[in-house]
Formats: C-alpha cells, sequence, structure tokens
C-alpha cells in the first residue's frame, strides 16, 4: 500500500548572481533566490492501515505502478510530470531552473530512499534531484545528480543558496541511464547520503530540524532534462532497525597544529602561492586564496576562506585567515603575503603594508567551508 499527503509542484529559478566580482578578480560565487509559488493540488486519501500493520517502520511507500497514488501535477510550457511504465517522470525544457514536487507529510527523522535514472539532457550539465526537510520554498536541503557520475549537496536557507558540498565526482554513481538508488538518512542536525547502498557524504546543519521529501530535476540553460523515479520509501529512522543504513568508522578530524605569528610569516615566506601569474579569467583572487588554503592545509594549519562585497561595487575579493596564537585572527591576502587588520563591516579595506590601493568599504562578510578552481564555494558548517 501507499501512503500520500498531498503532493505540491515546485519550481524555483536559478539566478546566478555574481558575489565578489573583485577589483583584483572575478569570484563566480554563486548566491541564489527562491521566488516560487506554490500549485495546490487535489489531495488524494490512500488507505495506510493495511501498510502499517504489514511494516510499522514503513512511513510511506511508492513504486509508482498507481497513476492515483497522488503526485498529480499540472502540465506547463517549462515542465511536464508524469506516470510512466511504473516511473515516475519530470521533464524540463532549457532552463536555470529546479522543478521538483513534494509530497505533504512533513518528517523530524527518517531514511528517505528513491531511485533515479537520467534518461536524458547533458550529462554535465543537467541532472535528477531529491530534496529533504523541505519546509517552504525558501527553506529546504537537495541533492543534484549528473548522468556522467557527479552528485553535490545544496541548502536553500531564508530563499538564500548555499552549496554544502563541492561537486564530488565518484565511482559510486552509475553514469549514463542507469539507475542510481539515493538514500538520505535524516536525524537531529545530521543528514548522511548513501550512494547504492554505500556511505558517501555526511553533513550536520541545526538551520532546518524537519520538513518534506520530493524528487525533481534540474535542466541547464542550454539542455532540455528528463529524469526517472521509481521505489520511494520513508522509514522510520532507528539505528537498530535493517532499514537504516549502517555508518562507517568515522574518519579522524584533522590535527591542526596551533601557530604564531612568527611561524605563520616563516609559513608565507616558504609558500609560493603568490608567485603565480593572475589572470582574471584564469587565476584570479580566488585561486590564489584556494591554493594558499590548501597549502596550509597540507601542513595542518587550520585555515578559513573568506570573501567580502563593497558598498556600492559589484566586485569583492577572496583571501584567507589565519589563527594564530598570540595575534589572534590573521588576513592574509595571498597575492602578495601582506595582511588585513580591518576586516569589518563599514570598514575601508586597505592592507596593512600600504602595497595596494585600497579596495572599497566592507558591507559583507562571508566565510567558507572549501573552495576548488571552478569557484564552487561551500558555506561553513558546524563539525
Amino acid at each position: 500500500m501507499k501512503e500520500h499527503g498531498l503532493p505540491n509542484k515546485k519550481w524555483i529559478p536559478i539566478a546566478a548572481i555574481a558575489l565578489f566580482l573583485v577589483a583584483c578578480s572575478t569570484a563566480d560565487f554563486v548566491s541564489e533566490t527562491s521566488t516560487a509559488t506554490p500549485i495546490p493540488q487535489e489531495k488524494q486519501t490512500i488507505p495506510t492501515q493495511q501498510m502499517q500493520s504489514e511494516n510499522s517502520d514503513l512511513l510511506l511507500s511508492d513504486d509508482f505502478s498507481d497513476m492515483n497514488s497522488g503526485w498529480e501535477a499540472e502540465d506547463s510550457n517549462t515542465s511536464r510530470y508524469y506516470y510512466s511504465d511504473g516511473e515516475y517522470i519530470i521533464e524540463a525544457n532549457n532552463n536555470p531552473s529546479y522543478f521538483f514536487i513534494v509530497n505533504n507529510d512533513s518528517y523530524n527523522d527518517g531514511v528517505f530512499s528513491i531511485s533515479m535514472r537520467h534518461l536524458s539532457g547533458d550529462p554535465d550539465e543537467t541532472g535528477g534531484m531529491v530534496f529533504w526537510r523541505y519546509q517552504d520554498n525558501n527553506d529546504f536541503y537537495a541533492m543534484t545528480v549528473t548522468a556522467d557520475g557527479e552528485f553535490s549537496i545544496h541548502r536553500f536557507l531564508h530563499g538564500k543558496y548555499d552549496l554544502i558540498s563541492l561537486p564530488i565526482k565518484t565511482p559510486l554513481l552509475k553514469t549514463g541511464d542507469q539507475s542510481n538508488k539515493i538514500t538520505i538518512v535524516f536525524h537531529g542536525i545530521t543528514s548522511e547520503i548513501f550512494i547504492n547502498d554505500q556511505f558517501a557524504y555526511s553533513f550536520n546543519d541545526p538551520s532546518l530540524p524537519n520538513g518534506k521529501i520530493g524528487m525533481g530535476a534540474s535542466p541547464a540553460r542550454s539542455s532540455a532534462v528528463k529524469v526517472a523515479f521509481d521505489d520511494l520509501s520513508v522509514y522510520k529512522y532507528d539505528p537498530g532497525s535493517p532499514f537504516t543504513p549502517e555508518m562507517p568508522e568515522p574518519t579522524p578530524a584533522p590535527n591542526y597544529q596551533p601557530i604564531n605569528w612568527s611561524q605563520l610569516v616563516q609559513f608565507l615566506a616558504d609558500d609560493h602561492t603568490n608567485w603565480h601569474e593572475y589572470d582574471l579569467d584564469t587565476y584570479n583572487c580566488v585561486d590564489y586564496a584556494v591554493d594558499l588554503a590548501a597549502a596550509a592545509e597540507r601542513q595542518n594549519i587550520k585555515v578559513r576562506l573568506v570573501g567580502v562585497d563593497f558598498v556600492g561595487q559589484d566586485t569583492g575579493h577572496a583571501f584567507v585567515e589565519f589563527d594564530t596564537t598570540d595575534r589572534g585572527p590573521i588576513f592574509v591576502e595571498p597575492q602578495g603575503d601582506n595582511t588585513y587588520s580591518n576586516v569589518k563591516i563599514g570598514n575601508d579595506l586597505c592592507d596593512d603594508w600600504g602595497k595596494y590601493e585600497c579596495m572599497g568599504v566592507i558591507s559583507d562578510i562571508q566565510y567558507f567551508g572549501a573552495c576548488d578552481h571552478q569557484h564552487n564555494c561551500t558555506v561553513s558548517l558546524p563539525q
């Protein structure tokens, strides 16, 4: 038997707004907003007593063989949602948007599994999606899976888009139109992602303690997409249950070594990130910051990547924060190994050495968990 609350169809426009487009470089950190309006659907009443008596741990189940199981949605000129041969299909035209449908039942904790197949669309740019702890169109978690074997984790919080994981290419994902089983185990502040029953990723975030589940598709501006879903289930979260995947032993946390000011000076003298030739398009301030942070972490030195915006400017700047034992936080400009001591909102960002022209009055400061050379940057989350 199947149990469904009222599904709601959503779309979220993905308008990539470049933050930190810098006087020194162009750093394409992405911020996105949600403006979609829910489309109400008629609720389907599905008997649940038999299902619950068969398995008290099972909260929701659908193999999409019953076209009246409750996932009805109206077609539009941009997307289609329909049942076909025991699968649920979502199609979306060329569009920089997410298109998805969610169930109306909200869960605090649970084990959500679904299988997806990428039927058509650019394998690098388009993908299938799963959603959990969806509260409204501005607050939810989502995972995107592309046909070339890559996934990433996203969060919308109060309408602001954050990347939780950098795009990860993994052999756990089957490529092309092969089916992949995605399992999301969410409990407390923790979400654990399993791909084809193998652990792939986890994160802690207290922002969204509960919400609905759903499925979706992510087209691209240059490519439409078509994704098929099957075998949806939600089980109660119970570490002792066979329906809750077992977590592997946690990876030991890095043993970061504290450094003082003199050690930081020596590290910067030995490191040659600043020897790179600057190029606005191919190696700008984000790339300098990424490489300096990577060099520090190879020596177990803890750092944070920092991005700032400026009042009245479309461009910002990126650099690296080191925490020293004798002078506290030190902000290092990787292009010249000079420092900033005035990184506060409302201050003019000027380097301590007077080597560069002041960049502008700081309007916003963001700290990132990690960045890559494609200028994807993750939000900083609790460990």
